[in-house]
């Protein structure tokens, strides 16, 4: 099952690292760089009395120099104090380029069965939140993110606008060059046309009865996303959520919200599709019909369908890794990883091109992220206040909103012809006056032989309660 999973999570790694963040292709890609705005907030401290120093009066002022004098020796233990806090361990300090790792490390810790993540997909909306966040809403994030500011970020969405143009663009050549060569005989009638995509899709959704548009500023950081504003009611923001997703992933992931998804109160959604389709520079050729041994992560032997290419790829091996960069057209590759993922990306670098046979098993991955992990995610890495009444969206809008969930979709199917993967990832946004504070349950878990009772509780037709109607014992 391991190397399931990391099949799946190379070919998003792959994506990120080569490509950084990803821009629509199509669309307004206006250059428009964020100006950030740094705010010192300070604060004054209050006396005992609760008046400044211009308010005290002559006396005060002398009783409070006279008491600092004769009471130098009582300040020490606060000192002291004030050191201990000091040496406390400082938060964690986290890189961009290790994001995408430590998201599927984080993931992985959850789940012990395939899954497929994006972290770029999750980037896009969170470069959404970001633009409109303050205060220490804005920090959090930046530090979750592991930015120093807003135009480190803006610089890795610009590039992978370069790249993501530049793909587009050679498409188009290759598919013209394809159709000339088609009307002067280069190619037969079993020879396919050219096909691949990569497309990325922003939105940000108000809902329409709310008077307050977004703010300029905001408005205009969101060009460099290419971002569509729509709006929404309460009564089918779910169908038409469903709807946006549907039709930006070309129908693999047609259904992102359940008819049942709690929307009340909602005022605000940031949305991102990723769409990717490509085919294999070699073609794999696909073997018989569970023709193979695969052994899952928990020692099983399971038969699967597998397909093979012997290629020239970039290769790399070591003690505990292997791992294969197979080509793909329009300056890509799917990157399939045997063993530890430790510092994976530095090895991806280190490989060398190499004459391989690659033989992976074709397979299919469908992944709902909709139980709160990208939200606990960013809590860990300490963007906690977005999430409760002390959030601060201020350069967004003037409503008083925090983010109540964050979900992300994906799916990817492989197979000898090539590659087709989609992500959605929706960023909720309700009015603070729905927020209320996460009760705390104390935890009993039954994991051990235990004994059980049916027991009468008290009522209003009787005084007596207790009495066991059943009992009993659990112990395998």
């Amino acid at each position: 099952m391991k190397r399931v999973i990391a099949a799946a999570a190379a070919l998003i790694f792959c994506l990120s690292a080569l490509c950084g963040c990803l821009e629509k292709p199509e669309g307004n890609h206006a250059a428009s760089s964020v100006t950030e705005s740094a705010t010192d907030h300070g604060t004054v401290p209050a006396t005992e009395t609760g008046k400044s120093g211009a308010e005290m009066s002559g006396t005060e002022t002398e009783l409070r120099e006279t008491e600092a004098e004769t009471t130098g020796a009582e300040t020490a233990p606060e000192e002291t104090e004030a050191k201990t806090t000091a040496d406390t361990e400082p938060p964690a300090v986290y890189d961009i380029e290790n994001f995408d790792a430590e998201l599927m490390e984080f993931i992985a810790s959850k789940t012990d069965d395939s899954f497929m993540i994006s972290p770029l997909s999750f980037k896009y909306a969170l470069g959404m939140l970001l633009a409109g966040a303050g205060g220490e809403s804005k920090t959090g994030l930046m530090t979750a993110l592991g930015i120093k500011n807003l135009s480190e970020f803006e610089d890795l969405i610009k590039e992978f606008n370069r790249f993501a143009e530049g793909f587009e663009d050679s498409f188009a050549r290759e598919l013209e060059e394809y159709r000339e060569g088609v009307k002067k005989g280069w190619y037969g009638k079993d020879d396919p046309e050219p096909c691949r995509v990569l497309r990325v899709a922003d939105s940000v959704w108000k809902r329409n009865d709310i008077p307050e548009d977004f703010k300029e500023d905001y408005k205009m950081r969101l060009q460099m996303y290419g971002a569509e504003h729509r709006g929404f009611d309460l009564s089918s923001v779910i169908r038409d959520v469903n709807d946006w997703a549907n039709e930006k992933t070309e129908g693999m992931i047609p259904r992102l919200l359940p008819d049942d998804y709690d929307v009340s109160d909602l005022a605000v959604i940031l949305m991102n599709a990723l769409y990717f389709k490509n085919s294999w520079k070699d073609k794999f050729e696909k073997g018989a019909e569970n023709g193979g041994d695969f052994t899952t992560s928990d020692g099983k032997t399971v038969k699967k369908t597998f397909m093979s290419v012997s290629t020239g790829c970039r290769y790399y091996k070591d003690d505990k890794t292997e791992l294969a960069a197979v080509k793909m057209n329009g300056n890509t590759e799917m990157v399939f990883v045997l063993g530890d993922l430790k510092n994976v990306a530095d090895k991806i670098k280190k490989a060398e091109n190499r004459d391989v046979t690659v033989k992976v098993p074709l397979f299919e991955t469908e992944t709902s992220l909709d139980k709160k992990e990208l939200c606990d995610f960013l809590k860990s890495r300490g963007a906690d206040e977005i999430f409760d009444e002390r959030a601060d969206f201020s350069e967004m809008t003037d409503r008083d909103i925090y983010v109540s969930d964050i979900i992300q979709k994906t799916k990817i199917k492989l197979d000898q012809n090539g590659v087709e993967a989609a992500a959605v990832t929706v960023v909720f946004m309700p009015e603070k006056s729905a927020y209320e504070e996460p009760k705390t349950y104390i935890e009993f878990t039954a994991d051990r032989a235990f004994s059980y009772y049916i027991i009468t509780a008290p009522s209003d037709w009787t005084s007596s309660s207790g009495t066991v109607l059943f009992e009993g014992r659990l112990v395998k």
